[in-house]
């Protein structure tokens, strides 16, 4: 009975087979038609390897380093015949210290001279030394010479209240002052009117247009016949002036006094009033201008004459007010507005306006359509 080796029996270990030159060729064959060339050898297979050597790739070192036996001097690396320049000599010699920082040797003293001389043969600075209580002073931190200003209250150009507030006062010359500074601007220097471009300014001067005046006093009936007699007065000197004589030499028909002329131009409640809505028409009329202007330049669009402020306010005017004055100054707001783009919106306006029960009125708007014709 054949006995079954164990497992461990039937392992082979493997043994090394290191190969310098390992060709295998199976059944070479040489074409030898020509028996008279290379004298008649043929070789199929003609190879020829010399001294092959074995090298273990886990023996050989990553760098190689010179070899020797023994310590190497400068006579042995054969530099006796090289010229090698020297360093040139400077008064202060250096270490180095960690390769990176220098350090002159000449300025420590010898052990026989104290500090303060070498520093002074060096001139080196002394070590400002401080304390922590000195650094508490503001004068060490150069501190002590700083200004501190008091804040102050920088008020913008334009006080927008002080300007509501002021339109909106009861003394109707306040009103009118305020207005002609708006108006003022607005000619002059028109960027510096844009604050007033605001709703409650429109808001104020809107107020002031329409406001309602049956109830306050007009004019005592002195007072008109004195300006009528000062409107004569005035025709007589403009004929004499026409005429190539002095107006102040001419006979007037009515000789006047300071009291009667003081009291003439006085103007009464109801006067001032229906004149702030002039002032404020074209105060209005004034911002309006350069609001078109300004957001055109933003936004390169003319807005809609329905979406300029105070617009439909001089409309009104035209409509139920029943002072020509005031009706003539809307169309004049209106006409300060005219452009291309709103010709058809105010030729319409103006013609309305001709058909007025006042002539005075009918004839300027009238001929504000002409203008817009034009």
């Amino acid at each position: 009975m054949t006995s079954i080796p164990s497992t461990s029996a039937l392992i082979v270990k493997p043994v090394p087979n290191y190969t310098g030159v390992k060709i295998k060729v199976n059944n070479p064959t040489v074409n030898a038609v020509h028996s008279n060339k290379n004298n008649g050898n043929y070789n199929a297979v003609d190879i020829e390897v010399n001294n092959p050597k074995i090298v273990d790739p886990a023996n050989k070192p990553v760098y190689v380093y010179p070899i020797a036996k023994g310590i190497v001097t400068y006579d042995m690396l054969g530099l006796n015949s090289v010229s090698i320049p020297s360093l040139p000599v400077t008064p202060v010699a250096y270490n180095t210290i960690n390769n990176s920082s220098l350090i002159s040797t000449e300025v420590l003293p010898a052990s026989n001279e104290k500090v303060e001389d070498s520093e002074k043969k060096n001139h080196l600075p002394k070590p400002n030394v401080t304390t922590v209580e000195a650094e508490k002073n503001p004068s060490f931190h150069g501190l002590d010479k700083v200004e501190i200003i008091k804040p102050e209250n920088i008020k913008p150009e334009v006080d927008v209240n002080s300007v509501i507030a002021k339109l909106a006062d009861k003394n109707f010359d306040v009103q009118a002052i305020q207005m002609e500074k708006i108006a003022k601007t607005a000619i002059q220097e028109p960027v510096k009117a844009v604050p007033f471009i605001v709703t409650d300014v429109y808001s104020s001067l809107i107020d002031i247009m329409n406001a309602d005046t049956s109830n306050l006093a007009k004019p005592t009936e002195q007072q008109i016949e004195t300006r009528k007699k000062i409107i004569l007065n005035e025709l007589v000197k403009a004929e004499a002036k026409k005429a190539g004589k002095d107006s102040k030499t001419v006979e007037l028909p009515f000789n006047l006094t300071k009291e009667e002329l003081a009291e003439a131009i006085e103007l009464a409640p109801f006067e001032q009033a229906e004149r702030n809505k002039e002032y404020a028409i074209m105060t209005s009329a004034l911002l309006t201008k350069i609001y078109i202007d300004e957001n055109k330049k933003e936004t390169g669009v003319v807005l809609s004459i329905t979406d300029l402020p105070a617009v439909s306010d001089y409309v009104n005017i035209l409509r139920n007010n029943n002072n020509p004055d005031t009706k003539m100054t809307a169309i004049d707001g209106l006409m300060y507005l005219k452009r291309p783009e709103y010709a058809e919106e105010l030729k319409a306006i103006f013609e309305l306006a001709s058909n007025d029960s006042n002539p005075r009125v009918a004839e300027y708007a009238q001929k504000a359509v002409q203008a817009v014709n034009k």
